[in-house]
């Protein structure tokens, strides 16, 4: 492990701020607004807001803060300087770092064929503070490994208790709550009438759940990090990091979002085989009774609280509607096939496409799809080699924090399958580079294999 020994208080602060912003990020990442409207680029009301504006979100604001405190402190401290250039090094040496590198520059070519190019270059340079973001994720963990893991993890579940409470509440009443101060959403006009899928603080049940999928690792990331750092202490040492993680689980099965759920059921088998095959004796069968009972009580929750009525009706519906429009838009040309119409463009074509129709138009739920969609096959593939190539961390499950992180990264892959959160609204792409970042992190960092 590389240290940078600050020598003034001067240059404490600043490592502090950046310690602050790697926390704060997670913290308020799924929370929906306030956003500040840079400029309307598209005045259609059909579009939803995150495709037709320019806007900073509050992660977007901890974003720029963190790269303007991580300026400050190139400029002035040089052995950081150093360090900062060696984690950069690593990263975009490999595979897996050259195409998310790459991709950054192929979001910024598309403003050369975007409809419209302000929203294409928006779009770009969103992603580009984001890669930004994760860099210095990784490059503090690097520094300080365990404080840093440990604040980022402690801002990622402290905002997911304040979202699962709230979402608990919310169900508690079948309606919102009365909060649209701290970002609460009124009831759609399309919501389920026999149960109310709270969406917490955030925009949409569908974006809670997948950030409560983030917040469940992040209890088992920080439970290994407990058990490896105490190791004296035994099981008192995940009691914690359990009862938040129920906390967590409860707040999943508030939302109702299918893609959440599935991704948090398959990202967890790599995990319990490991743990089947390295247990033994009485632990291995505590374990086999504990997957068993949670899957229980989670299918009599939803089956018997949750799945009524005209739940069911919208759980199990297929979402045609939401593909056909962008995969219109991607056969509607060679160019639009094999280059996109360009970053955050997808929603003006289609409007184009339906233009007179009095409908609300929603892009395609499906990450690679969208991708597809705007930014053609190269960017699809460069994300999805990425994603695939970070994969590899569950071949080194004596790295233990890699692995459950890596584990995460199953469950963003997973519910990118059946949702476009992830990548495709600015607050949880900061998300997710942030956790990127802490993958590269924990793989560059001799914590994992402690």
């Amino acid at each position: 492990m590389t240290s940078v020994s600050p020598s003034t208080v001067d240059e404490r602060t600043l490592p502090s701020l950046q310690n602050a912003a790697v926390m704060a990020l997670p913290f308020i990442g799924a929370v929906s607004s306030p956003r500040l409207v840079l400029q309307t680029i598209l005045t259609d009301p059909r579009i939803p807001e995150d495709f037709r504006l320019a806007t900073l979100s509050l992660p977007d604001i901890v974003v720029i803060g963190l790269l303007v405190v991580t300026l400050a402190r190139l400029i002035s401290d040089v052995p950081y300087r150093t360090h900062l250039g060696t984690t950069v090094r690593q990263i975009f040496s490999q595979g897996i770092g050259i195409a998310l590198l790459l991709l950054a520059g192929w979001m910024l070519v598309g403003v050369l064929w975007a409809q419209h190019p302000v929203l294409a270059g928006a779009g770009a340079i969103h992603y580009a503070a984001a890669l930004g973001l994760m860099v210095i994720v990784a490059d503090r963990l690097r520094e300080s490994p365990n404080a840093v893991l440990t604040g980022a993890l402690l801002g990622l579940l402290a905002g997911a208790m304040v979202h699962a409470g709230v979402a608990l509440l919310q169900v508690i009443k079948q309606n919102p709550l009365g909060l649209e101060w701290l970002g609460e959403v009124r009831r759609f006009l399309y919501e389920t009438t026999t149960f109310y899928r709270a969406p917490g603080l955030s925009m949409h049940p569908n974006y809670l759940g997948g950030y409560l999928l983030l917040a469940l690792w992040g209890c088992v990331l920080w439970a290994s990090q407990r058990l490896q750092l105490s190791p004296e202490k035994g099981l008192r040492t995940l009691v914690l990091p359990l009862i938040i993680g129920i906390g967590c689980a409860v707040g999943l099965l508030s939302t109702a979002s299918r893609g959440a759920m599935l991704a948090a059921a398959i990202s967890a088998i790599p995990l319990v085989r490991m743990l089947l095959i390295s247990l033994k004796g009485r632990m291995r069968t505590l374990l086999i009774i504990s997957v068993g009972a949670a899957g229980v009580i989670a299918l009599i929750v939803l089956f018997v609280v949750v799945l009524r009525g005209d739940v069911i009706t919208r759980l199990f519906t297929a979402r045609e509607f939401f593909f056909e429009d962008s995969w219109a838009v991607i056969q509607s040309s060679p160019r639009n096939l094999l280059i996109g119409v360009g970053e955050n463009n997808l929603m003006a074509a289609v409007a184009a496409m339906r233009l007179g129709e009095m409908v609300n138009l929603l892009p395609v739920h499906i990450v690679y799809v969208y991708q597809w969609a705007t930014l053609g096959l190269p960017g699809m593939i460069l994300f999805g080699f990425a994603l695939v190539g970070m994969l590899r961390g569950l071949r080194q499950p004596n790295q233990r924090l890699l692995f459950v992180w890596t584990c995460a990264i199953v469950g963003i892959a997973v519910a990118s399958f059946v949702d476009n959160y992830y990548w495709a609204i600015p607050p949880h792409r900061d998300l997710l580079l942030w956790a990127f970042g802490l993958w590269w992190g924990l793989r560059l960092s001799p914590i994992s294999a402690a």
